[in-house]
């Protein structure tokens, strides 16, 4: 499956590079930075664009980390006496992705201050999630519970494009886009349990899983600004 969808999409690439090149007589070749603001961060690319067309490859990121903690006090009763303890949880969470996505463009309405284009390309992706979580009892025992998952996964598929870009000058000008995708997903998982008291194992497991599918994604609207060179 893998190699069937990296086949496709060199395919896709050399007929839009070759349907592209045969345009170059009727425009100078342009260059242009695209960046996204809204929904979403990311920075494109363009070039090989034409009267009617352009090729991007747009390189999507997302980074996210999480630190909380939490402190309180109680007390546990049993039938003779009361055992008062101070508690202490932290979580830690991580997540991180990057996507290659290179696409063809056709403009299929355009005029001094208005184009609106649709296209369609591939798109490979990365993904790593990590969490940590410890809960920590301190009274007349030292209780410690762990926990920690780690998670990566790949991604490869087709994805569709449409947008509507405003001249504000020759060279720069904003965007709207629509996009809508799908992908087959690789991923693999692996999970961390142990609970300790005072420095004892009491509980210790690990286990691992991977799994395969399907992921399909529509976001109605991204924004940005388009810089041409």
């Amino acid at each position: 499956m893998k190699l069937t969808l990296i086949s496709s999409a060199v395919l896709f690439i050399i007929f839009s590079f070759n349907l592209t090149s045969a345009q170059e007589a009727e425009k100078d070749l342009t260059q242009g930075v695209s960046v996204y603001l809204f929904n979403g961060y990311a920075a494109g690319y363009r070039f090989n664009e034409c009267n009617n067309s352009f090729w991007r490859v747009n390189l999507d990121l997302y980074s996210n980390y999480t630190n909380r903690t939490h402190n309180s006090d109680g007390t546990t009763y049993t039938i003779n006496s009361g055992d008062s303890s101070s508690y202490e949880t932290t979580n830690n969470s991580s997540d991180f992705s990057i996507s290659l996505v290179p696409q063809y463009f056709f403009k299929f309405y355009q005029n001094k201050y208005v184009e609106v284009y649709s296209g369609c390309g591939v798109l490979i992706g990365f993904n790593r999630d990590e969490n940590k979580s410890t809960s920590t009892s301190l009274g007349n025992f030292t209780h410690k519970d762990y926990q920690y998952t780690i998670t990566t996964g790949y991604s490869a598929g087709l994805i569709g494009t449409f947008g509507v870009e405003g001249k504000i000058t020759e060279n720069f000008s904003v965007f709207v886009e629509s996009q809508l995708s799908g992908a087959r997903t690789w991923s693999s998982s692996s999970y961390n349990n142990s609970s300790i008291t005072d420095g004892t194992d009491q509980y210790r497991s690990y286990s691992s899983a991977k799994s395969k599918g399907w992921n399909a994604n529509f976001n109605l609207s991204r924004a940005g600004i388009t810089i041409k060179f």
